[in-house]
């Protein structure tokens, strides 16, 4: 009976036709957890390709760069490796630490016999840099990036178009000439409302800056123009002043021939760089800054995973139905000879159609929500990591095609069960309902056996999984599955429970309810399920979230000691507060102690690290809080600079404590530092080194101090102490008088941005779990349209029929509810004690907020009577003599 597949293919598409609603929410579902997947697969893409366009923009062509210390490399160093690679001969640095050629300080594998070092013949080319992060104070407020360059060595490393605009006659003229003078592309200019001669002033770290435009470049393609975006390009000495540091480059770009003689050529020239200098692979940087946002993009992922979860049980729940609405006709059909493997089959081939044609719409929906998430993320990356600006979300197809084929392999996977069922059915029997249902009750037992077994697998995978955040991610969604197969169980108990009580209530509806809840488990407890994941998704979110603001709000209390602060605002720049400054500050009435501060990035053993340099008052050893290490032991020590102490998301991130070395790149070459002692810090997830300021200006010889916080003698009026504060800052100062106050604030500000995208995503899965609802209510509608006949055939009016159903959907968001709390604080403590810590290397206290638990299950409840409007008034127009026609 070669005729019989497609036969019973066509009976699977009309019998989907009749029954729309239910293929639409079903459709829906799947659609919503593909969209939530894709959406931020295509953010986080979006703003890592941003990032690495920018990044290219900012490093040319350069292979590597030689770095320094804080403060750079002596410009010197370019000066000496320019005379002897052109053949100037011999040329001795000053004592700022540049490249002595004479006094066999070079290879003589890089010179030739009249001690003129070979750069040409090496292929080796070289440039200046500096790079300064500038805001535009009049609107739009935008940050540039503005390079110095030395515009005749711009076509070696900048290209063509960027030379060529650089080293026109007038352009050349202002740049090399006029204090200020910048070049940026077109498109930049036209955002500022700039043209060539107009000027702007800039906030440059501390100070104030006045930058005109002396010409634009035309990018030749939408890639060029990416990475030339919010770059301003000026000469070295412009770029010098911006930063304020004259003297000094921020790195020395360097091209070098590729295979072995590059590596070759590399080898020689870093051997032989001073002490404080270093060559670097410039894709390794790029490389670094590109894992800054590896873990918050998975963790991003993660959560939305949650979605397709609950998406998977809305697929069960659709499939179910399916199988159970035609399994009388299974039942001929397996009469008519066809075999359990094509029955099998055929259910496999319907979940396969829903799953295309939900991952393709879910594909495009994401699309579209992932222009309102770029926003969220590109703000969590800007207020944390770097600044970045995402013009428009790059729609990659690997990104949704990976997301697509996680719906179908999901609902693929969630209709291996209903396609079981559906084999079982035997020839010429038709299931009853009540046996299908006396089946499904026997089923729970097994599935709690199911659900301890995979809880504590997932306990097990949590123990063993060590640092691992995508193992720890995986067992916390064994934990849940595990409470998800759960779920009909305690249905089942709650409902037994309940049932003599409502019977004893004398409300017949209510007891009725009570009952259909229970007496229909093969169709509720799916929908409970779902709903429960969704819930406790967002009580665990919920609760993660609050104990972090919770712990980084007494962090904040403990750390800001004084009582106002001087700094660039953001804590961007290296521009110094000048030491008449701090005199006229000592001096204020009022003021009882001072402690100086200076943040600057050097170079390790494990790669580039913050170094926080302080001069401490009495009061700031309080502001520290250990987490290893004695703190008796470890201040003296720190104070004398013998020893370093690192932030907790170093020392997990690079597995240090007390007791180990932590090596850094000084002026006089590596240094291994003792490490004293561990202390909590969440102002970076990358972690940084606290050092000493006499331990600091003897490593590098850098006396700067970027930021000065002044405590009150007892009884002074903090507000006058402020207005002195200001009025003692130079008049072209940029800097910012802070109260602890309102930093605390604005911190806190930055972690309600940072988290506002899970509140964007526990809503999504929120509103698939909805569907999920809503699907099931209307399942049951269609399927007990004979039992709803029979009800209002007995007189159960509308009203009656609608409260009956609005209290089963109760029932529901009841019991979901109260399974998701204990899951959810599971979730919670996943989240903080694994998750977060494998992610960013912080503990976090945690902390329950019983109005997070009653609102989530508040908003299960609410979900649950919602959903179950539009049932319940369908069941109340339908005519129960067309319903009894059949019987």
């Amino acid at each position: 009976m070669t005729f019989v597949p497609s036969r019973v293919t066509v009976a699977a598409a009309r019998s989907f036709a009749r029954h729309p609603w239910q293929l639409a929410l079903s459709l829906l579902g799947i659609a919503l957890g593909v969209a939530v997947v894709v959406a931020i697969d295509l953010a986080s893409e979006s703003a890592r390709r941003a990032l690495a366009i920018a990044s290219d923009g900012i490093a040319g062509r350069a292979t590597h760069r030689i770095t320094g210390g804080p403060r750079g490399v002596p410009e010197q160093l370019y000066v000496d490796l320019r005379l002897a690679g052109s053949g100037m001969g011999p040329h001795r640095a000053d004592s700022g630490g540049g490249l002595r050629l004479a006094g066999n300080r070079m290879d003589p594998g890089l010179l030739d016999p009249g001690g003129r070092l070979r750069l040409a013949d090496l292929g080796i080319e070289l440039a200046p840099v500096t790079e300064t992060r500038v805001v535009t104070v009049a609107a739009p407020a935008r940050t540039l990036t503005v390079l110095g360059l030395d515009p005749f060595a711009a076509r070696a490393l900048r290209g063509e178009e960027s030379a060529a605009a650089l080293l026109a006659p007038a352009v050349l003229t202002r740049l090399l000439t006029e204090p200020g003078a910048v070049v940026t592309t077109s498109d930049t200019a036209r955002a500022l409302g700039l043209a060539p001669g107009s000027t702007f002033r800039v906030r440059a770290g501390g100070r104030f800056a006045e930058l005109s435009l002396a010409g634009v470049i035309e990018p030749r393609d939408p890639l060029e123009a990416g990475q030339l975006a919010d770059l301003a390009i000026a000469d070295v000495a412009t770029g010098q002043e911006l930063g304020g540091s004259p003297g000094w480059l921020d790195r020395i770009d360097v091209v070098l021939p590729g295979g072995a003689a590059g590596a070759e050529a590399g080898r020689r020239l870093e051997a032989h760089l001073p002490p404080g200098a270093r060559l670097v692979d410039a894709n390794e940087r790029r490389r670094a800054t590109a894992r800054l946002t590896e873990a918050f993009e998975l963790n991003l992922r993660m959560l939305g995973l949650l979605a397709v979860v609950v998406g998977a049980f809305l697929i069960f729940n659709t499939m179910t139905f399916s199988v159970v609405r035609r399994r009388w006709l299974i039942g001929m059909l397996r009469c008519l000879g066809v075999t359990r493997g094509r029955i099998f089959a055929l259910v496999l081939a319907e979940a396969a159609a829903v799953g295309c044609a939900g991952a393709l719409a879910g594909a495009g929906l994401g699309l579209v929500l992932a222009q309102g998430l770029v926003g969220l993320v590109v703000q969590s990356v800007n207020d944390h990591y770097f600044s970045v600006r995402v013009g428009e979300v790059h729609a990659s197809a690997a990104a949704m095609g990976r997301a697509a084929l996680a719906g179908v392999a999901v609902t693929l996977a969630a209709a291996l069960v209903p396609a079981r069922e559906a084999t079982r059915i035997p020839p010429g029997a038709a299931l009853a309902r009540a046996t299908l249902e006396a089946g499904a009750r026997l089923g729970t037992r097994r599935l709690a056996l199911a659900a301890t077994g995979l809880a504590g697998a997932g306990c097990a995978i949590l123990w063993l999984s060590e640092r691992s955040v995508a193992w720890g991610f995986a067992g916390m969604l064994a934990v849940v599955a595990g409470a998800a197969l759960l779920t009909p169980f305690l249905t089942l108990a709650v409902t037994a429970l309940a049932a003599p009580a409502a019977r004893g209530s004398g409300a017949g509806v209510f007891a009725l309810a009570v009952r259909g809840v229970g007496a229909n488990l093969s169709r509720y407890g799916v929908a409970i399920a779902a709903l429960m994941i969704a819930v406790a998704s967002a009580i665990g979110v919920g609760t993660m979230v609050h104990s972090f603001r919770a712990t980084v709000g007494d962090w904040l209390d403990d750390t800001l000691k004084a009582d106002v602060y001087v700094g660039a605002p953001g804590g961007a720049g290296d521009r110094a507060v000048g030491g008449a400054t701090i005199a006229a500050l000592r001096a204020i009435p009022g003021v009882a102690e001072l402690s100086l501060g200076r943040r600057a990035r050097v170079e390790s053993g494990g790669g580039p690290v913050e170094v926080v340099a302080l001069e401490m008052a009495g009061p700031g050893y309080r502001a520290f809080r250990f987490v290893e290490g004695d703190p008796g032991e470890a201040w003296p020590r720190f104070d004398r600079g013998d020893a370093v102490l690192v932030s907790e998301p170093l020392a997990w991130h690079r597995r240090i404590g007390p007791g180990d070395r932590v090596t850094l790149l000084t002026a006089a070459g590596p240094v291994p530092y003792p490490v004293a002692g561990v202390y909590r810090d969440y102002a970076s997830d990358q972690g940084e080194i606290l050092m000493s300021r006499r331990g600091y200006v003897a490593a590098w010889g850098d006396p700067t101090v970027t930021g000065v916080g002044v405590y009150l003698a007892p009884g002074a009026d903090a507000g006058a102490v402020a207005a002195a504060v200001r009025a003692a800052l130079p008049p072209s100062s940029a800097f910012v008088v802070r109260s602890n106050r309102s930093i605390r604030e604005a911190s806190l500000a930055v972690f309600d941005r940072t988290f506002a995208i899970t509140a964007v995503l526990r809503a999504l899965a929120m509103a698939v779990a909805f569907v999920g609802v809503l699907g099931a209510l209307t399942a049951i509608q269609l399927e007990r349209a004979r039992e709803v006949g029979v009800l209002r055939a007995l007189g159960l009016g509308r009203a009656q029929l609608f409260a009956h159903v609005e209290i089963q959907t109760a029932v529901m968001g009841a019991i979901a509810g109260a399974v998701a709390a204990p899951t959810g604080l599971a979730m919670a403590w996943v989240l903080v004690e694994v998750i977060n810590r494998r992610s960013f290397g912080w503990r976090i206290d945690l902390s329950i907020d019983p109005a997070v638990l009653v609102q989530a299950v508040a908003v299960a409840m609410a979900a649950a009577l919602i959903a179950g409007v539009w049932p319940a008034l369908r069941m109340g127009r339908a005519d129960p003599a067309q319903a009894l026609r059949g019987d």
